[in-house]
């Protein structure tokens, strides 16, 4: 099968694009406007995975980042560039941060699974013991697999092409040198090479978070982003006011949340900052935290982020913005 291709131009995909009534991310601002260039991105495009098998690199010579908007028009873009479902790919970004581009995650505690041939993200002092986060940005896009750092971090736009791409490319049927050499999937699933497109459309989407192909965890994962496509929570409301995104705090500092109380799926609210819960305080507005006993942050940024849940304790909305803390 040819490989994969973006359905529509940048400039075709921008015109898809319809005017948010809100922002529900102002904390991704200086991310939603940063584009890289060519120039910048010539190693990825020579060599955009650290792992054998995979498809061929052509198949992301147009993932470039090149749109600026607001976080819900570039995922609009990103998913009309490359043919996704613009729900489907507003439910995963959902799924994964909540559409906050500056998460990071899956942190790492030995130097060789912070290193790849393309990257190399060990510090010295992680978490007082060395280690590394290996995901960024607003879908976690794993950069010891993909040679795509610093740009899945610093470009909103980037992040999502990036994605889009992947996804596009695994429907097209370009992995299937990878997904040959892995286990069976689950009883009851197609392998990658007899699945159909609408097999392929939830397996591509499932294989992102666990690498297989409707394995235990990709079937997890999959009911997860299809029940967001259900919910939709990101047409409610649940953000950190105070301290603004971009601020430099220090010792103690107040925290001003800003829920949707009339949201009937929230139920209390639980706020982290750089991952460390500070506790959950029913549809309380305000909290305290003291930034000198809690983690460290990553190259001088800390995250504070809220998180809602419901009733039965299921995650139903994440917000944040990122600081520097200065103690």
């Amino acid at each position: 099968m040819a490989a994969s291709a973006p359905v529509m131009t940048d400039a075709q995909a921008a015109a898809q694009v319809t005017a948010p009534s809100y922002e529900a991310s102002p904390e991704n601002w200086q991310a939603d406007h940063t584009t890289p260039t060519a120039t910048q991105l010539a190693s990825f495009y020579a060599n955009p995975f650290d792992f054998s098998s995979g498809p061929p690199a052509s198949d992301f010579s147009a993932v470039d980042g090149a749109y600026q908007g607001s976080t819900d028009q570039i995922i609009q873009w990103a998913a009309a560039k490359w043919g996704m479902p613009d729900l489907y790919l507003r439910a995963e970004v959902n799924a994964e941060t909540g559409g906050d581009q500056g998460v990071f995650g899956d942190k790492q505690y030995s130097q060789s699974a912070c290193q790849s041939p393309y990257w190399n993200g060990w510090i010295v002092n992680f978490e007082g013991v060395g280690g590394c986060v290996t995901s960024y940005g607003i879908t976690q896009v794993k950069v010891t697999s993909y040679n795509a750092y610093p740009y899945v971090r610093t470009s909103t736009a980037f992040n999502l092409d990036f994605r889009a791409a992947v996804w596009a490319s695994c429907v097209a049927g370009d992995w299937a040198n990878y997904f040959a050499g892995q286990p069976a999937p689950q009883p009851g699933y197609p392998t990658y090479a007899a699945s159909t497109y609408q097999q392929r459309v939830d397996g591509c989407m499932g294989s992102w978070y666990s690498g297989s192909w409707y394995d235990s965890g990709a079937i997890s994962y999959i009911a997860t982003v299809q029940g967001y496509e259900t919910t939709k929570p990101w047409l409610t409301g649940a953000a950190i006011t105070a301290p603004l995104n971009g601020a430099t705090v220090s010792g103690t500092i107040g925290v001003t949340l800003q829920l949707n109380t009339t949201d009937p799926d929230q139920c209390y609210a639980c706020l982290y900052f750089n991952g460390v819960d500070e506790g959950c305080n029913g549809q309380s507005t305000q909290y305290s935290v003291d930034t000198t006993a809690t983690a460290g942050g990553i190259d001088g940024q800390s995250t504070l982020r809220v998180q809602t849940f419901d009733c039965n304790n299921n995650l139903h909305l994440t917000n944040g913005v990122t600081v520097k803390v200065n103690n």
